[in-house]
């Protein structure tokens, strides 16, 4: 159950409530009026609680446990019968997590508190009366924040960067050069908008001079950033993070990348500047990407791979550097065998 000194209950809500977000009809025998108090795990769940079951833990006996509400699949309908009342869905877990979002908002943990108290404001900048701009926090000129974005504590917001609405930015952050869309969350200490890593080697003077980054970082909607990742602005072009993405703590974007739509990037990986990552692509965990390398819609990086070349859609690879797992696979039965007749 949700520690309440950390996260902050919007409900209770009847049950009826409940079976509307899930566009599930009421069955007679349920009181729609029956109150809700909160979420819980089935094994910490009270006769107010709503939880949910899917089976996949064999340790739970659902018999031996009291709850409110029980969000489960059709197969488990069974084993839940007698135990209290049940709603059947295809997938438990996207439905539970639909009802909790109701009890628990995005970012409710940020919780609400005066405006403006100990931050700087610069008088140029748009604000929406709706936002809420936790203490410490510095906005520069001609920024504009839009209706219910929140601000934590001791983030920088530059000059002339948008953040539309519902968006929600973490402590410690800094938001430069930068067009954040709707409905983003950006975790504590990212880093978005500063210099991409861009320098030319003069021959003459032996120095390694900077490139100009001109560009900026635009993140569409319903993007999500986990803490302490940096995508770095353009040279000349755009950083493009695409609709829905999300992606994981500790993630590097460099320069001039390009990220589709509804991507999964696992925590610590890197992306070099000016690649191209199609939609619905998956970067496990530690993953490398070399510079301009382009990755197609619909593939997947296994963990600590090294991408080097192109992949093409729908491909699955592994390794350093990466191949199709099928080849990977086949050259480690290859040393394996190799290695057991010497």
């Amino acid at each position: 159950m949700p520690d309440k000194r950390f996260f902050f209950n919007k409900g209770p809500f009847k049950v009826k409530e409940i079976f509307r977000i899930l566009n599930k009809d009421l069955p007679n025998n349920l009181d729609g009026n029956f109150i809700l108090d909160d979420v819980a795990s089935l094994e910490d769940a009270s006769k107010n609680d709503i939880c949910f079951f899917s089976g996949s833990n064999k340790n739970i006996i659902p018999s031996q446990h009291s709850y409110g509400l029980s969000i489960t699949s059709p197969e488990m309908m069974k084993t839940m019968l007698g135990c209290g009342s049940n709603v059947s869905v295809k997938n438990p877990l996207l439905a539970f997590s639909m009802v909790a979002s109701m009890f628990y908002p995005k970012c409710s943990y940020l919780g609400n508190i005066n405006k403006y108290v100990n931050s700087f404001i610069d008088e140029t900048s748009v604000i929406s009366p709706n936002a809420i701009i936790h203490p410490g926090v510095f906005i520069g000129a001609n920024a504009k924040i839009e209706n219910n974005v929140i601000i934590g504590s001791n983030s920088v917001i530059g000059n002339g960067v948008t953040i539309k609405e519902d968006s929600v930015i973490g402590p410690n952050s800094t938001i430069q050069f930068s067009d954040i869309g709707k409905n983003v969350i950006i975790d504590s200490g990212c880093r978005i908008g500063q210099e991409g890593f861009g320098f030319v080697f003069d021959e003459n003077t032996k120095k390694h001079i900077r490139v100009p980054q001109l560009g900026i970082v635009k993140i569409d909607d319903d993007v999500t950033v986990g803490a302490n990742c940096t995508i770095d602005r353009g040279f000349l072009t755009n950083t493009s993070i695409g609709e829905g993405c999300r992606i994981d703590n500790q993630v590097q974007i460099g320069h001039n990348v390009k990220l589709g739509k509804r991507c999964i990037i696992i925590a610590q990986v890197g992306i070099s500047g000016s690649c191209v990552i199609g939609d619905d692509v998956i970067l496990a965990g530690q993953v490398g990407v070399a510079d301009h390398v382009t990755i197609d819609s619909n593939a997947k990086v296994a963990a600590k791979s090294g991408v080097m070349k192109n992949v093409k859609s729908g491909e699955a690879v592994m390794g350093y550097p990466a191949k199709k797992i099928r080849s990977f696979w086949r050259e480690i039965a290859f040393i394996s065998k190799s290695s057991k007749k010497h």
